[in-house]
């Protein structure tokens, strides 16, 4: 069974989607948290990913280029019935395949969805062969295997627990994030602990993992929380 990653804010019609499709033998995978959808992203194949355009919007379409980076899906994009030829365009050049606007049918979008998948399949099949591996490069000397879960400065590993990876993977440069926001992020559970000190040691643990290159610096912002710069050499 082909799995579906289906990003989209708008309850009922996730739900409208993910029926439709399962009842045609594709498995919908529908993550409900970030924690959820970095999990899947990492560890699982899709033969097509499925974005509201307003939650891509929100990070100025960052995700949509990395999930075309990194996992080399199609992209079916779910456009506002306002969309202008800007919005449109946007989302093409960050890397969406299609643009789908809204009010829609199911049927419709059955369609165009699997036009994606049977015109890409045979690339994505090729890539796979090529390099199961696939590596993004996030900056300069620093690179990330999510399939193999594995991060490198130049050509040495660096040895990572599963949280830190995590945090590493979840970057968006520039962006202040209070220990919260990265507690919500990667824990995504409700608990007692102290979230400041749990989210401190990750950090300093993960500073001291990244000394030997100035390629990733994660900086204190004080008096809210932490960001991630990088040097792209």
């Amino acid at each position: 069974m082909s799995n579906i990653l289906l990003l989209d804010r708008n309850i009922d019609e996730a739900e409208r989607i993910s029926s439709y499709f399962e009842a045609r033998s594709y498995a919908v995978i529908w993550p409900k948290t970030i924690a959820d959808l970095l999990y899947h992203v990492v560890h699982r194949d899709f033969c097509l990913a499925i974005l509201d355009v307003a939650l891509s919007a929100e990070d100025d379409h960052r995700f949509l280029d990395a999930l075309r980076k990194v996992k080399g899906v199609p992209i079916l994009v779910l456009g506002s019935d306002t969309a202008d030829a800007e919005e449109r365009l946007n989302s093409l050049r960050a890397g969406a395949h299609a643009y789908l606007c809204r009010p829609y049918s199911m049927e419709e979008c059955f369609a165009q969805a699997q036009a994606l998948i049977q015109a890409y399949s045979p690339h994505m099949q090729t890539r796979k062969e090529e390099n199961s591996s696939c590596k993004m490069t996030v900056a300069g000397r620093l690179r990330i295997s999510p399939e193999s879960r594995q991060a490198f400065l130049g050509e040495k590993e660096i040895m990572l627990t599963r949280k830190e990876f995590d945090l590493l993977f979840a970057e968006n440069p520039n962006k202040v994030f209070t220990c919260d926001q990265l507690y919500d992020l990667l824990w995504s559970e409700q608990t007692a602990y102290n979230v400041d000190e749990v989210v401190k040691a990750h950090i300093k643990s993960l500073r001291q993992k990244l000394s030997d290159d100035d390629s990733v610096q994660i900086k204190n912002v004080w008096g809210v929380g932490y960001r991630f710069c990088y040097n792209r050499k």
